[in-house]
């Protein structure tokens, strides 16, 4: 499959991959080299977590990675098809849901939601993978 890049996207969130039927395109995926899937958290351009440890805050900074991403491929999050959101606390829910709502807007796509023990990165609240279709 041919790559996506986008240089707005941090590192962590890897190489973003587009179907080369054009059909789909994964928001959040790969790291270099791996071949395994990687979702998008919360991090800057240098990696760092940002929101501090306010799980909305890194709801936003995920959601405007994968944007970037989206961007990138020629989608945008009306595209998105499917959610997966790790959370490490289930009852932050109710916190990113505005969140979501914003970049979603009217938008609904199908939804996972999933509690963790943990994330990679230490503070890590949450991480979201998203699979958007786009026409070729």
């Amino acid at each position: 499959m041919p790559l996506v890049r986008s240089l707005t996207v941090p590192r962590p969130c890897g190489q973003k991959m587009v179907s080369s039927d054009s059909s789909w395109v994964w928001a959040a995926l790969r790291s270099p080299g791996s071949g395994h899937r990687r979702r998008c958290g919360p991090l800057d351009g240098d990696g760092n977590l940002v929101g501090g440890d306010d799980v909305a805050a890194q709801a936003r900074a995920t959601l405007e990675n994968i944007g970037a991403i989206l961007e990138a491929a020629g989608a945008t999050f009306a595209d998105v098809l499917k959610v997966i959101v790790y959370l490490t606390d289930i009852g932050d829910r109710a916190a990113i849901n505005p969140v979501r709502q914003e970049f979603f807007g009217d938008s609904r796509p199908c939804s996972t939601l999933i509690g963790i023990n943990e994330l990679v990165v230490p503070g890590m609240k949450v991480e979201i993978e998203a699979i958007a279709g786009i026409s070729s």
